[in-house]
């Protein structure tokens, strides 16, 4: 389980930069056609369909090299060509990985491991701010990195990483003083008692195979001394990470189970992204029941995933669940139904029964399933698919919960009813089986119950375990009825009674619902931590000159393809600006990454922010400003024939006690937005009484038909007076493309366009100065 759910968490690693990278890498932000850029994906994905002619355990140990070097050269190299290289190299590799897995690990391993490879990726993405570690610099990102690597390393080869231990280089580890501050950190303090923490390096208990009859655990041939069952484990010892089970042995899990994969990887990560996004900007107490909300989601989809989900309407609510919750992460951005109900239908994909996909097709399939998924949802922000791009993420969700009720269904009934996982009535008694017969009709009743009860104690014995209830005395599998069973029964009837209240209520299914809980205000604290802050104060500024930032920042990736939010960050805090305008702002992606720009810029800068969404709930443009600001709306554009979304935000803001009238928009289609933001300019002006301010990307030249129509409005450029300079592309700019128009009553004195390259724009810096201004009425 440990071994998959840590070589699930370095492939969503290496997802979080192969994702962006095609955009900003190989697509360069448009100019690569969106088919080519399709096919060069998909032939990473379809690559894998190869490791079917490898040896199972070729392909795990050889994907799982290549996956862990791909990942330490990620940390290594900043941007650029490698960068994309090595994370195609790594999806890859993940893939043939994966397959190796399912070619090997037990049935009991898949569900629990997958989602906990899930929740340990979001935990972690939560925990470090949405900043993942592959773009952090620094000794501290390295080691926990590498600490990663090598607890995956040694669980594919336990000698070599034994060997390592015993290194020179690894004791001139544990010496730096690099490994002592990360070990004196309170974070590291509260991870190591976490129960999350706990329960993840808890050894997994792997039944052995299923007998045909009863469901009872397949007895070792020689009894307490003799060797494992085929498939399984020898008695008294627990099976290593890396599984014994051979292909074919009836205990691998169904194809099922690994397709769920890929649709898992889709939704919960569509619903990590939208989730964070809406909690940040809360007040605390808002903040905490939202993400508290969501982190609970992830702890239950690990409880889920670990038990038996025994009948088909639990299999159809959770089907039920999972369609609703998308829909639902969908229209609102509030996703905490999905992980859940992804953990009860992997828990009821992974059940035993005729296997009506391959495990390695399943493997493949699921991952051709995320990426047709991903492309298909974040296509449709710059083709025209003909339908809303919801149907997609819908499609997938519909799909996952078809596969999870076919399951379900094809399930054998003896085994829907007497999994040997599921939580006993009463406790339990053994009764002697059919070979012991002849030793039955010479013994008494008391001592043949005695040693019963001695040989269950010792977990050692050649009895069956009997159940109340429907493998009571004299019931199904072939238990003998006989006086021992009887007086056994007998002797707890009392308890049978009490479970059966107990179950009754339904209670004892919540035995075990501490554990996420706990988990869940574990990562909730430790989130609100480390990304949450409260609204900075109102700071009203005297006189009447302002400085204005505009900026496109292509959701935070700078030309060599590294996210460079923090870079962005530091540098427009040196220039203190006002009022800051963002252009192309990610708050949640997964195409992206799932990290959140605005508040990380935000919370960097000290300023308040007003988000306003243009092609769907997390991404649009913003504006940043601790002045005083009067109203701030948001007025969707028409598409025109664009099909990525577009607004424009207007705001009145006030300087010096007088006001300011801001628009702030992103245009994608300027012949025909172009007329929509004059009227709104000319509406804010308020019949020419108040100074207005245009800027952004507007995708028009100075000598663009679309100007005339702005200026229609009142607005000037004034930057042609201040050189003109160039802010499009960000390597090599050639043309003005980022403005900043003004009416009358507002002059520009100065306008700067710096060389920053953390985005395919340059921003745009101006100072300006409130001149004359009839604001009476």
């Amino acid at each position: 389980m440990l071994l998959l759910a840590l070589g699930l968490a370095l492939l969503i690693d290496v997802l979080r930069v192969f994702l962006p990278s095609l955009i900003t890498l190989f697509g360069r932000a448009g100019e690569t056609p969106a088919e080519l850029m399709g096919l060069y994906a998909a032939l990473w994905f379809v690559l894998p369909c190869l490791a079917p002619l490898l040896r199972p355990r070729w392909s795990l140990m050889g994907g799982a090299a290549v996956l862990v070097a791909a990942r330490l050269g990620l940390q290594a190299f900043d941007g650029g060509t490698p960068q994309l290289a090595l994370a195609s190299a790594g999806v890859s590799a993940a893939l043939f990985f994966l397959y190796g897995c399912s070619r090997t690990l037990p049935r009991a391993a898949v569900p629990t491991g997958i989602a906990a490879g899930l929740a340990f990726a979001v935990t972690v993405h939560l925990l470090l701010d949405g900043v993942d570690l592959v773009w952090r610099d620094g000794p501290l990102p390295w080691l926990a990195t590498l600490t990663l690597s090598a607890a995956f390393a040694a669980l594919l080869h336990p000698p070599a990483f034994a060997a390592l231990f015993r290194s020179p280089a690894f004791a001139a580890l544990l010496r730096s003083p690099a490994f002592a501050a990360l070990l004196r950190s309170p974070a590291f303090a509260a991870l190591l008692r976490s129960p999350a923490f706990a329960a993840l390096l808890r050894p997994p208990a792997f039944p052995g195979p299923l007998a045909p009859s009863t469901g009872a655990r397949a007895q070792s041939p020689s009894g307490a001394g003799g060797q494992a069952a085929p498939g399984g484990h020898a008695p008294g010892r627990e099976p290593s990470s890396f599984s014994q089970v051979a292909p074919g042995s009836g205990e691998l899990a169904p194809g099922a189970a690994w397709f769920l994969l890929g649709p898992s990887l889709l939704l919960v990560g569509m619903s990590a992204g939208l989730s964070t996004a809406a909690w940040h900007g809360l007040p605390l107490g808002e903040a905490a029941l939202g993400l508290g909300s969501f982190g609970l989601s992830v702890a239950l989809m690990v409880w889920l995933a670990a038990r038996p989900v025994s009948s088909k309407r639990a299999a159809l609510l959770l089907a039920a669940l999972l369609v609703a919750g998308t829909v639902l992460m969908l229209a609102t951005g509030h996703g905490q139904l999905v992980p859940l109900s992804v953990g009860g239908l992997l828990a009821v994909a992974a059940r035993p029964g005729p296997p009506a996909v391959r495990p390695g097709a399943g493997v493949l399939g699921g991952g051709l399933v995320f990426l047709v998924g991903v492309f298909g949802y974040y296509a449709a922000y710059d083709l025209d698919l003909g339908f809303p791009n919801g149907l997609v993420a819908t499609a997938v969700a519909v799909a996952a919960a078809l596969v999870g009720v076919t399951s379900a269904l094809r399930t054998p009934k003896t085994l829907d009813t007497t999994d040997a996982t599921r939580a006993p009535e009463v406790a339990e008694v053994t009764a002697p089986t059919a070979t012991a017969t002849a030793a039955d009709t010479n013994t008494s009743a008391d001592t043949d119950t005695d040693a019963s009860t001695a040989d269950a104690a010792a977990g050692t014995g050649t009895g069956e375990t009997l159940r109340g209830g429907a493998e009571g005395v004299g019931g199904a599998g072939g238990v003998r009825p006989g006086v021992p069973a009887r007086r056994a029964a007998a002797q707890f009837s009392g308890l049978r009674r009490i479970a059966g209240l107990w179950r009754l209520a339904g209670l004892w299914r919540l035995a075990g619902l501490w554990r996420p809980v706990v988990a869940a205000v574990v990562l909730t604290g430790l989130s609100l931590a480390a990304g949450w802050r409260s609204a900075p104060a109102v700071q009203p500024k005297e006189g009447s000159s302002f400085t204005l930032l505009a900026y496109n920042i292509r959701m935070g990736f700078g030309l060599d393809g590294r996210l460079s939010l923090d870079d962005i960050t530091a540098w427009a805090a040196a220039k203190r600006p006002d009022v800051v305008l963002l252009s192309e702002v990610d708050r949640g992606w997964l195409l992206n990454g799932g990290h959140d720009d605005l508040d990380r810029i935000a919370r960097g800068l000290g300023l308040r922010a007003y988000f306003a969404p243009a092609a769907d709930q997390v991404w649009g443009d913003a504006l940043l400003t601790n002045l005083p600001v009067r109203q701030v709306v948001s007025h969707p554009l028409g598409k025109h024939g664009y099909p990525t979304g577009a607004q424009a935000q207007t705001a009145v803001i006030e300087v010096g006690g007088n006001e300011v009238g801001i628009v702030n928009t992103h245009l994608q289609s300027p012949p025909g937005q172009a007329p929509e933001v004059a009227a709104l300019v000319r509406d804010l002006s308020a019949g020419g009484r108040r100074p207005v301010v245009l800027a952004g990307d507007l995708n028009t030249r100075p000598g663009d038909p679309e100007m005339r129509v702005l200026e229609s409005a009142g607005l000037s450029d004034p930057l042609i007076a201040l050189g003109n300079p160039a802010t499009s592309p960000a390597d090599a700019p050639v043309e003005r493309i980022d403005h900043v128009l003004v009416t009358g009553g507002v002059r520009v004195e100065s306008a700067d366009v710096p060389r920053l390259p953390c985005s395919d724009h340059l921003p745009v810096m101006a100072a300006l100065r409130i001149t004359s201004v009839d604001q009476e009425g």
